[in-house]
């Protein structure tokens, strides 16, 4: 079958594997190891379908797939997100975005993810020379495992190094301290991307920002900016949510802080007493019972300031190190883990502005660099 499938995988082992797999059945392939590639590829290599890693940085799989369905131009390309078996998949997240589905790493049946890939080559490839189609009702999972809960970024069972972690890009320039927040395509930009990756493999440079720096006022612009949404939410929208299964508001604002507390002791401490009551029991067996607006907005502060102070605390030569649970299939390194506690505010803060959004709520203006 014709057709041409974009990888985008932080793993060179899985680009290959596939690659080599759609090679034998005569599909054309172009892989990527991180989402940011994915998206920019897309005007130039016209894939009729997309494979998105959930845990790549930059833009995870999920972004890549919301980003693509967003876009009118190729709204109609179907994205399979790519999750490991050890790592948690957010189904309802994935719906959300429109994916068709999921593969689920590792392949230990490479035909039953062929004949999935050209099912859903099939669907596309006859309006790929026309108009986008309308687009489709996300198809149900390929894989017949046991959903997971929505959970924080992981890892595969092999360690990754910082260059399948972050992308090669040019010199990075030096950051510059900013009098206004951070906007969200600013946070997952070339510049910061180069700089933490710069950062976090040698030493800071003479009259650059060193890695804890940059963390610190990137974690100080996100939560000014989630702050201005927050100011929006009122009492009576606490017990609010779009549907019977998906968080409330007031939920999404308790999830906030108790998974930034959970992944700053895992970074720091090397305590993964969060993720082994989450990821085998579900969100909820965390989440504990919500309090009003004022309280749960004083514990985002808290938690906030803890943050802050501890990771200021935290020498920067022990942000290489390792935190692993072999158990719950995670490794990564601490600043990994760290930087995640941003992207994750990142992704629950766009979607409490969707959910004000549907509550008629006015929205604060979009972050805007200042002219020097």
């Amino acid at each position: 079958m014709p057709g041409k499938v974009l990888i985008a995988d932080r793993s060179p082992k899985v680009q290959k594997e596939l690659a080599q797999l759609l090679k034998e059945a005569g599909i054309d392939s172009v892989s990527v190891n991180n989402g940011e590639f994915a998206v920019r590829s897309l005007a130039k290599e016209r894939p009729h379908l997309v494979l998105a890693d959930v845990f790549m940085l930059v833009r995870n799989g999920y972004e890549v797939c919301a980003h693509i369905k967003g876009d009118s131009e190729t709204a109609h390309i179907p994205v399979l997100l790519l999750v490991g078996s050890a790592e948690p998949y957010d189904k309802e997240r994935a719906i959300m975005v429109g994916a068709a589905g999921k593969l689920e790493k590792p392949f230990t049946d490479p035909q039953a993810v062929l004949q999935t890939i050209n099912q859903h080559l099939g669907k596309v490839l006859p309006q790929a020379a026309g108009a986008p189609a309308a687009e489709a009702t996300p198809a149900p999972a390929p894989s017949t495992s046991t959903e997971a809960v929505p959970a924080e970024p992981a890892v595969d069972e092999e360690p990754v190094t910082e260059q399948e972690l972050f992308f090669t890009g040019p010199e990075p320039a030096r950051l510059e301290p900013r009098e206004t927040p951070l906007g969200f395509a600013e946070l997952l930009g070339d510049e910061i991307t180069a700089a933490v990756a710069s950062r976090a493999a040698a030493p800071p440079a003479a009259g650059g920002v060193d890695v804890k720096s940059f963390f610190l006022k990137q974690k100080q612009a996100v939560r000014g900016r989630t702050n201005e949404v927050i100011a929006r939410v009122k009492p009576e929208h606490m017990d609010w949510r779009p549907e019977k299964e998906a968080l409330s508001v007031g939920e999404m604002l308790r999830h906030i802080w108790l998974s930034e507390q959970g992944l700053r002791r895992t970074a720091l401490k090397g305590d993964f007493s969060y993720y082994e009551k989450r990821l085998p029991q579900g969100l909820r067996a965390v989440l504990g019972q919500v309090a009003s607006l004022e309280e749960e907005v004083k514990n985002l502060d808290t938690v906030h300031k803890q943050t802050l102070a501890q990771v200021q605390a935290f020498p920067e030569e022990r942000w290489q190190e390792e935190r692993a649970h072999p158990g719950l299939g995670i490794r990564r390194k601490v600043y990994a883990f760290l930087f995640s506690i941003n992207e994750h505010e990142i992704h629950h803060r766009a979607q409490l502005m969707l959910y004000l959004r549907l509550l008629g709520s006015p929205l604060p203006e979009p972050s805007v660099r200042r002219a020097k």
